[in-house]
């Protein structure tokens, strides 16, 4: 539960990163979550052929493009903290982001919600690496794209799907 707080506390801006409890169990908790959370977003798209196994594959780069940076950095002990913060901030916001996208009038706050979900990545990594907002912006960034290229490299379907998707949202847009 303390973790719980302190993830709420860093997404309010009430908490710096750093001052999150280091705690393996809950690193595990929350990477497992946004996994649980990715498919279940994946299976409501219904477009997907593979919604578990495109979920595995995002999160776990993602978790790898984490480790790589903090290790290239010279800052790979601050991994099990870096992870707590970002796929938990991650969960959270998803849990907010499926709680609010059905109801009227609030979909479009998933875009703020998504937009301040990156802007608490960025600062977790600053503090993760010790560097500057910029930095921080630009390797949040190129994570999310070495996690979406290993989904394609993998999955060379999930592109076509995507596409499908998207025009269905559109068409639904227009009705």
């Amino acid at each position: 539960m303390t973790i719980l707080i302190q993830l709420l506390e860093i997404i309010t801006l009430r908490r710096r990163p750093q001052d999150l409890q280091y705690d393996e169990i809950a690193a595990a908790f929350y990477v497992v979550l946004t996994i649980g959370l990715g498919y279940l977003t994946n299976v409501i798209a219904e477009q997907y052929s593979a919604p578990l196994a495109y979920s595995l594959t995002q999160n776990g780069a993602l978790a790898l493009g984490l480790f790589g940076v903090l290790a290239l950095n010279g800052k790979r002990v601050r991994f099990v903290q870096t992870c707590t913060a970002v796929f938990g901030v991650s969960a959270l916001l998803g849990i907010l982001t499926l709680a609010i996208v059905y109801i009227p009038g609030l979909a479009i706050l998933t875009l703020l919600i998504s937009g301040w979900g990156l802007y608490i990545m960025v600062l977790i990594m600053r503090e993760a690496l010790e560097c500057s907002t910029l930095r921080a912006l630009f390797i949040i960034i190129g994570i999310q794209i070495f996690s979406v290229i290993v989904l394609l490299l993998l999955f060379p379907d999930f592109l076509t799907e995507l596409q499908s998707l998207l025009v269905v949202a559109q068409s639904e847009s227009e009705a």
